[in-house]
């Protein structure tokens, strides 16, 4: 009798220890599935099903896709005039892409929680007719923007270290965090190099002012990124570290030859788009070397 209870209770954990071995295998393939980095670069059937839809698209549509605006992190309640309004633009429109950020109070970021700009993406997803593309200025890391999450320094506490590891771990670190809310897309890296001390804008934004170290870093910090998913930007095209205005207050100027440029401005962004990364921001500046008529800057306004 007790051989037979000793045999039923051996049963009894076996089936226990391999109902939660399966139920610990799950968690563990759902866990992989979860911090699996998405592809940054369209599968076989991911451009297919690109192709075929763009093909429905109106030349209206077409256009909305191109189109990014920006919307805060916040708590919107999804029938809230502020929200409504918000989707109403967004369908009106065709909107392909948001820019995410947080409000501001003069020149202080009011940042907000992760589960704010998490709730506010993922409603904002689901009220699209199709996929949107959502992007950020994550220069140090969400933390800019975010409470409780990592806290980054500037790119040139990583060009002091001048490891490419950290570089590519910044990137991907970063890339990790913004996809776990909804974020595809970061302003970043800056490829600028610093190479004016006067400069009031760039400064401790760029990796540093030697432009072969810039382009290495930006180049680390690019391949981290796309391991976790995320796309990049180097900025400020054709280069704003040699500038002593601020580019949001006013118009800069690079002054170097086309000799000049080409040595020292433009190398990072070779770099960098040898390292694969996925878009260039333009700066609003002139660079006479490249264009002598001040009235032509790429991001100038139009005139009335």
């Amino acid at each position: 009798m007790l051989k037979r209870v000793a045999v039923v209770i051996a049963l009894l954990v076996c089936l226990v220890n391999g109902a939660m071995g399966k139920e610990k295998e799950k968690k563990d393939k759902k866990k992989e599935r979860f911090l699996a980095a998405a592809p940054v670069r369209l599968d076989r059937d991911g451009d297919k099903w690109a192709q075929k839809t763009l093909k429905k698209l109106s030349l209206e549509e077409k256009i909305g896709q191109m189109l990014l605006v920006w919307s805060r992190a916040e708590f919107l309640n999804v029938n809230s005039p502020q929200y409504l309004y918000l989707r109403e633009v967004m369908r009106k429109y065709h909107l392909g892409a948001f820019g995410m950020t947080v409000w501001t109070d003069g020149p202080f970021l009011l940042r907000n929680q992760p589960y704010e700009a998490a709730m506010m993406l993922n409603e904002l997803q689901r009220d699209s007719e199709l996929p949107l593309l959502i992007g950020a200025d994550f220069e140090r890391g969400l933390s800019m923007r975010l409470h409780g999450t990592t806290n980054f320094p500037h790119a040139m506490a990583f060009g002091a270290n001048g490891s490419l590891a950290d570089a590519e771990s910044f990137g991907r670190i970063t890339g990790m965090e913004a996809r776990a809310i909804g974020v595809h897309w970061n302003f970043f890296p800056d490829a600028d190099v610093n190479s004016n001390p006067a400069n009031p804008v760039i400064n401790t934004r760029a990796f540093g002012e030697d432009a072969e170290q810039v382009g290495a870093l930006a180049s680390a910090y690019i391949v981290g990124a796309h391991q976790a998913g995320m796309l990049t930007t180097a900025k400020h095209f054709p280069g704003h570290g040699d500038t002593a205005t601020n580019s949001h207050l006013g118009l800069a100027e690079v002054n170097g030859d086309l000799r000049r440029l080409e040595t020292v401005e433009l190398p990072p962004f070779q770099a960098a788009i040898n390292a694969g990364v996925d878009a260039v921001m333009i700066a609003h500046v002139t660079a006479p070397a490249l264009e002598p008529d001040p009235m032509k800057v790429a991001t100038r306004r139009a005139r009335s």
